[in-house]
């Protein structure tokens, strides 16, 4: 190795920088990792030893033989590490560009956040507000002074082509009693087709998520349920906004029972307010009163019976 490295015209004389596309012919340079080897000291003062053992010796004339150690010498390399990617490529230069082509959403009110895209992920910042539209105030104009129309013969409108019609749906997923997850979903269509690859961005209670539409034109992601309040879902490409409050299952509690909510760690048992909230409260009081009555019916009798005795 050293030797290849040290002769005349060897690879450390190779000067140059990592080949690369358009480069003059024979100006790069080698790649050469750095490394250490040991050898002989080539200094003579360095033998000093009367040590047979040691690796190397020298003959000093009158001095006899002397003995010294191996030193270690090291080898920074060349266009290292500059070129070890090269080097760990057998040589070829690797092809490890990747062209991004997902773009950031573009549209306002977009409130930011990380996207996939065919390189790795891309993290997007918010877009501005939208700017509400202006109302048009009527300027009252001039009554016109009548004249007299001419006739003219009347020619066929020619009908309009309709242009596409587009539209956007979104479903919330309603809440079991003991369910703590929910779905949204939202379908995109253009002329009753369903529209792939359009980027939608789903927000609910401050968390952002972020979902593309399939072949079917739906883009579905879920979220945990941290209270009843507006799930927005925005899609790209122009299409409407739209909006759904989630709601859970109201109908869960049962006479003695325990009443669960999702995302909720806490219990009650059912009292007064809450019988009267499901109609079980009437029942309740109505079974009370006719045992009320049977027990002043029952005492009654034998009252009756013991004054005849």
């Amino acid at each position: 190795m050293t030797q290849s490295l040290t002769v005349p015209n060897g690879h450390d004389t190779h000067n140059g920088p990592v080949w690369y596309a358009g480069i003059a012919d024979h100006s790069w340079g080698d790649i050469i990792p750095s490394f250490s080897w040991t050898e002989c000291p080539e200094d003579e003062s360095l033998y000093t030893s009367d040590d047979s053992s040691k690796a190397c010796q020298i003959n000093l004339g009158r001095d006899g033989k002397k003995y010294a150690d191996e030193i270690i010498l090291n080898y920074a390399g060349k266009n290292w590490p500059e070129g070890e990617a090269v080097f760990d490529n057998n040589c070829e230069i690797p092809d490890d560009t990747c062209e991004e082509t997902v773009t950031c959403p573009t549209q306002c009110d977009y409130e930011g956040g990380e996207i996939q895209g065919e390189c790795g992920p891309i993290t997007c910042d918010a877009t501005q507000a939208c700017e509400p539209t202006p109302t048009p105030t009527a300027t009252p104009s001039a009554s016109p002074t009548p004249s007299i129309t001419p006739s003219v013969t009347p020619t066929s409108t020619p009908t309009p082509e309709n242009p596409d019609k587009e539209s956007s749906k979104l479903w919330v997923e309603k809440l079991a009693c003991d369910q703590y997850d929910f779905r949204a979903e939202m379908d995109l269509m253009v002329d009753s087709k369903p529209v792939k690859d359009v980027l939608v961005s789903f927000t609910y209670n401050g968390l952002s998520k972020n979902a593309y539409t399939n072949q079917d034109g739906r883009a579905s992601t879920s979220f945990t349920y941290t209270g009843e309040v507006v799930v927005k879902a925005t899609p790209n490409n122009g299409f409407a906004s739209q909006e759904s409050k989630v709601t859970i299952e109201t109908n869960c509690q049962e006479l003695g029972g325990i009443v669960s909510t999702p995302a909720s760690t806490y219990t009650q048992v059912l009292g007064a307010d809450t019988y009267a909230e499901t109609g079980v409260f009437e029942d309740v009081m109505m079974s009370i009163v006719g045992l009320g009555g049977a027990t002043m019916t029952s005492i009654g009798a034998r009252l009756h019976a013991k004054k005849k005795n």
